[in-house]
């Protein structure tokens, strides 16, 4: 790389012309590899990812010793022995690199062909720099990062999944913070511009006062809603100072709220005073009264009797 290379004008130099062919073949091949292909294939991804990798590797061996004869002012024989030598590397890997492809699913293949396709666009950047006297080491460099990152490519659909996603995300992320960027700026011009303005606009008409509380269920209390995909929802209601009817809400994602069309009624904490009377037999049939605070007539209005494992329940009324 630190080799003094010669000057343009040196009789001893590569075929032009045949360096110019040799890389729009590569930039056509390019572009095929970044098409979607016309007709999904089925075998062994694996397989045919290890293929492409190691052809892609011996392209980049080939391209480095290109850049050798260049360097070192290699007879023409052999640098268009060593131009042919990179075009048959150059068609394996493009049919490796193909085959691969046609394997792959619709994931795999989005995350996959652009890597692919790099690596004959470098490779066709490389000629063209040889042609024009203007390569560099760096130019070869590209090309094994680019070969690189066809070895590292995920294969499987749920690896390339994650991947997509962790992309978008990423995008979605710098899309979102240029945007937020672009209205401060905006805002600041805005600013800017209405400064004198600002002394003659009126004040603000103060937001109105927020809406009191609704009422709730008392602290214990816990109900159920049935959704429309059949499943319940629990959910525990904060304490509450009122009664009566109580509209709800729900959200999925603590946002978005849609009403529920159904009122729940609300009631205070039952608070039993007395009972009259106290005895009665056994054989039952005797009217009880029980007297507290929170009683109310419902359609739901009954008692439960208790005695040892047995358990009643009897209507009752208000």
């Amino acid at each position: 790389c630190g080799a003094s290379r010669r000057p343009p004008t040196s009789p001893a130099r590569m075929t032009s012309q045949r360096l110019s062919d040799t890389a729009s073949k590569l930039d056509a091949a390019s572009k095929l590899l970044r098409a979607k292909p016309e007709q999904s294939l089925i075998g062994d991804v694996g397989r045919a990812h290890g293929d492409a990798r190691s052809a892609a590797a011996s392209l980049a061996q080939q391209a480095r010793a290109l850049h050798l004869f260049d360097i070192l002012d290699a007879p023409e024989t052999q640098a268009v022995a060593c131009i042919a030598d990179l075009d048959r590397h150059a068609a394996v890997y493009a049919t490796c690199a193909g085959l691969f492809l046609s394997l792959c699913g619709g994931v795999v293949h989005k995350l996959a062909a652009s890597p692919c396709a790099d690596v004959l666009r470098c490779a066709a950047q490389l000629l063209r720099k040889t042609a024009a006297r203007q390569a560099q080491a760096s130019d070869v460099g590209r090309l094994e990062a680019a070969v690189d990152a066809v070895g590292r490519l995920a294969w499987q659909p749920g690896s390339a999944a994650v991947l997509l996603i962790e992309r978008q995300e990423g995008l979605m992320r710098d899309a979102l913070q240029e945007l937020l960027e672009a209205v401060e700026e905006g805002a600041g011009e805005q600013g800017e511009g209405e400064g004198e303005e600002a002394a003659d606009t009126p004040p603000p008409v103060p937001p109105p006062p927020p809406l009191p509380p609704p009422p709730s269920l008392p602290e214990d209390y816990e109900a159920t809603l049935e959704a429309r995909c059949g499943k319940e929802v629990a959910f525990r209601m904060p304490p509450t100072g009122g009664e009566g009817a109580l509209s709800l809400e729900v959200a999925m994602n603590g946002v978005d709220f849609e009403s529920v069309p159904l009122e729940l009624n609300v009631y205070a904490r039952l608070s039993l005073k007395s009972i009259s009377p106290s005895l009665g037999p056994s054989i039952g049939g005797t009217t009880l009264q029980l007297h507290g605070d929170g009683l109310r007539d419902a359609p739901g209005l009954c008692a439960l009797f208790v005695a040892g494992g047995r358990r009643e329940v009897v209507e009752a009324r208000f």
